[in-house]
């Protein structure tokens, strides 16, 4: 498997966690921060991408003093971390090459 296939798995595995996070969150009512979620691959790293207000959704917002975060995208990224360094790692010399 090629690092870029690798890292889409992952990626697809992450973006269908954080949106059934929102939904069993009750935080898609308009389907907008569900329908951003996105990954993006390019030959060394795994990125995604949202529309602006999707940090605060998951990182919450204080009201009142108190702040709720939903943790939505955080959770399944935290997750999936160690298979992201692991692949990282694994092709570790194939990046160097591609660099030189």
């Amino acid at each position: 498997m090629k690092m870029e296939e690798a890292y889409a798995r992952i990626g697809k595995k992450i973006i269908k966690e954080s949106r059934q996070n929102l939904t069993k969150g009750k935080h898609n009512r308009t389907h907008t921060l569900y329908k951003s979620l996105e990954y993006i691959v390019d030959k060394r790293s795994l990125n995604f991408d949202m529309v602006n207000y999707g940090y605060w959704v998951d990182q919450g917002r204080k009201t009142r003093g108190i702040t709720k975060p939903t943790y939505f995208f955080t959770t399944p990224f935290n997750q999936a971390e160690s298979e992201i360094d692991k692949i990282a790692s694994e092709y570790a010399d194939d990046l160097l090459e591609d660099m030189l």
